[in-house]
């Protein structure tokens, strides 16, 4: 059975400790606060009105949630990788884990693209898709 949630204390407003006729009353302040639904309301103060199942709650609620198993398989990959290393204060890292960059590797990243020619057309562009001379604007001088 999978731990309980929300918690039937929490549906209700009640602490642990409350007696069945805190369940009770809690039952109406529950309903009329309009927080969970009237089913949850019912499953939880059913719950806490019987003892043994009330005590199955209290139990489960303190243990841990099995993991998911689906979730363990797509992780088994990442767990596999190695963990980067910790870094040791005064002391440079191996030159071989480095990411090195060079200018001439980066810097057709910073260039300009080049200039589009408006004024010839595509060869493969349809007719109705080509724009109308009459209706483009007249290219814009840049300030420099």
């Amino acid at each position: 059975m999978p731990p309980l949630d929300p918690s039937p204390y929490v549906v209700l407003g009640l602490p642990p400790d409350a007696t069945v006729k805190d369940v009770n009353a809690a039952v109406a302040r529950a309903v009329r606060a309009g927080r969970f639904t009237r089913q949850q309301i019912n499953a939880a103060a059913v719950l806490l009105r019987n003892p043994a199942r009330r005590l199955e709650a209290d139990v489960r609620r303190h243990l841990p949630r099995p993991p998911a198993a689906d979730v363990t398989a797509e992780l088994a990959e990442a767990a596999r990788e190695p963990l980067l290393p910790t870094p040791v204060p005064g002391q440079l890292p191996d030159p071989g884990t480095l990411v090195v960059l060079r200018h001439a590797e980066t810097a057709a990243d910073w260039e300009d693209p080049p200039a589009l020619d408006t004024s010839a057309q595509r060869p493969d562009t349809p007719e109705e898709f080509r724009p109308d001379p009459a209706l483009l604007l007249p290219p814009l001088p840049l300030p420099e």
